[in-house]
């Protein structure tokens, strides 16, 4: 599972989540994994994409105020293995 550094989402409130959401299925005996992709962020000025540093929102390389956040902001299953 991923989830973005933007998306209020902590890794021990998913492991919880998860975790009862399994209990009784053919998943309780799963492992799972969480990692954060971080924050990124396209300049619509320059067309340069950065990693956001709150609280400063800000292309480094132009100034201007940031624009569209491109990743970080969701939380979703990547991928899953089993039988």
């Amino acid at each position: 599972m991923i989830a973005g550094e933007l998306s209020s989402a902590s890794n021990r409130a998913l492991m919880f989540a998860l975790g009862n959401l399994v209990k009784g299925t053919v998943l309780s005996e799963a492992n799972f994994e969480v990692s954060v992709r971080e924050a990124r962020e396209k300049c619509r000025a320059c067309s340069r994409e950065f990693r956001l540093a709150p609280p400063f929102f800000c292309c480094p390389a132009c100034g201007k105020p940031a624009s569209s956040i491109e990743e970080g902001r969701k939380v979703y299953i990547d991928y899953y293995e089993g039988e």
